[in-house]
């Protein structure tokens, strides 16, 4: 199990402080409500300094949050953005608003930051291959003596959180108004380690076709969850991106409108 170090934290504070902060503060006359996001990064960088949590998440969730909000203010093609533009007629949010510049366009985003707790998911997976779960022709080859278990747990869970913040997702949409006018994009931010981009690929590429790739490892048993529980997707998401932010760092490499390759087509 890793541990967190806290010198390492408070350097990487400072660093988002000098760094990052200040441009947020700047921006604004173009990030309507930015205070909203600064006030929650800091909410979490004190609760931190102040021994009320012991670990990062919020700190994580909150960065990403800024880098996102960064991204949008140094790409020239966004007029305006919003942060958590209220949903009319109810107390729930969208994390961000994005007015394209010389359009009347709108474009919504949620960002969700995918992050597994540390736990030990050997049992789980040596299950999932003796009672045959994993889609028929693909392996998922692990190693109890090389982390095998974490890294189950890793996989496992990120798929899930994918499907569950999707779900959100789309019920929130359902509440836009006249959302047949906007673009509604899911931006998942991950370490580059827990989970990586071609894991995003399949669940993206099941989500628009409707069907799992031939060679998804978990496309059986999402299948299969899914028609136990009698979800059904409404598919109103425009597009996923993937942000990637290893820890402890403020660039990130962004990828929009993740999709897999086309070599594998998804099952019938």
């Amino acid at each position: 199990m890793s541990t967190v170090d806290p010198a390492r934290v408070n350097s990487f504070l400072k660093t988002v402080d000098s760094e990052l902060v200040p441009q947020i503060e700047a921006s604004g006359d173009r990030l309507t409500r930015n205070n909203r996001l600064l006030n929650k990064y800091r909410s979490e960088r004190d609760a931190w300094h102040n021994r009320r949590v012991s670990h990062v998440r919020g700190i994580t969730e909150a960065v990403n949050e800024l880098c996102f909000a960064d991204l949008i203010l140094k790409d020239k093609k966004v007029e305006a953005a919003e942060y958590e533009p209220p949903i009319r007629g109810t107390n729930r949010t969208i994390d961000f608003l994005v007015l394209p510049a010389g359009s009347d366009g709108r474009i919504y985003y949620d960002i969700k930051t995918v992050h597994p707790e540390e736990e030990d998911g050997w049992e789980r997976y040596e299950r999932a291959k003796t009672e045959k779960r994993f889609t028929p022709g693909t392996e998922l080859i692990l190693d109890p003596e090389w982390e095998g278990g974490e890294i189950a747990h890793d996989l496992f869970a990120a798929r899930e959180k994918f499907l569950e913040y999707t779900q959100e997702f789309e019920t929130k949409i359902q509440l836009v108004e006249n959302p047949e006018e906007c673009r509604f994009g899911m931006v998942f931010c991950g370490d580059g380690s827990q989970w990586y981009r071609d894991n995003l690929e399949d669940f993206a590429d099941f989500y628009f076709t409707g069907r799992h790739r031939s060679d998804d490892e978990f496309g059986a048993m999402e299948a299969h969850y899914l028609t136990n529980k009698g979800i059904t997707l409404d598919r109103t998401i425009n597009g996923f991106s993937y942000l990637q932010r290893a820890k402890p760092r403020i660039n990130v490499v962004f990828n929009r409108n993740v999709r897999g390759p086309r070599r594998f087509s998804p099952q019938a």
